[in-house]
């Protein structure tokens, strides 16, 4: 895999100095279907950006039950359960399927935020997305029906549903199971 193409093509990065220099410290693994990346109280020492597969984000309510926060399925995603770093991570992140990653530590991105003024765009163009994402979602669900967060997770999360178990984006919407099989059974879109 040309680590650097990866970087200048998922990250938009046209610095070619800073391409170099991730690529150089840069761990490239698979994960396997059903590991935990990082635990919710952890620090994460590492970087990782998806090059395939699904992870999700998830925390445990009052009762103990797993409730599904965030999905990552996008080349260039930051599988990171918090942007600040030495912080505690909130949520826990499992690979819902087999995992490609780019990994580079934490310190190595410190350093080339105060370095490059790119690195600083693509860090905060990341913090950007993933607060979008997370007021979208909450928008999504106090103030839309069932079948309006359903047409959402499908026109925002192309394919995903028949990629990750249901009760997972179930979860992910606010609804139970059985409201998403019925949802999925009436064909509405």
């Amino acid at each position: 895999m040309d680590i650097e193409k990866f970087y200048s093509t998922a990250l938009g990065i046209s610095e070619g100095e800073l391409t170099r220099q991730l690529a150089e410290e840069t761990e490239h693994c698979r994960v396997e279907k059903g590991e935990i990346l990082v635990r919710a109280g952890e620090l994460q020492g590492q970087v990782p950006l998806l090059v395939s597969g699904v992870v999700r984000g998830f925390l445990l309510d009052l009762g103990g039950r797993e409730i599904t926060d965030c999905f990552a399925f996008r080349p260039g995603s930051a599988v990171m359960a918090c942007f600040e770093i030495g912080v505690p991570s909130p949520i826990s992140l499992e690979a819902l399927t087999e995992c490609e990653l780019l990994s580079f530590p934490m310190e190595l991105a410190e350093r080339l935020v105060d370095s490059y003024a790119e690195a600083g765009r693509v860090y905060a163009e990341m913090l950007s997305a993933s607060l979008r994402r997370h007021w979208e979602l909450k928008v999504m669900l106090y103030q839309r029906t069932a079948m309006e967060r359903y047409n959402w997770f499908l026109k925002n999360y192309p394919g995903l549903i028949d990629q990750v178990k249901h009760r997972h984006v179930a979860s992910f919407l606010g609804i139970s199971p059985v409201t998403l099989s019925r949802l999925r059974g009436s064909g509405r879109t």
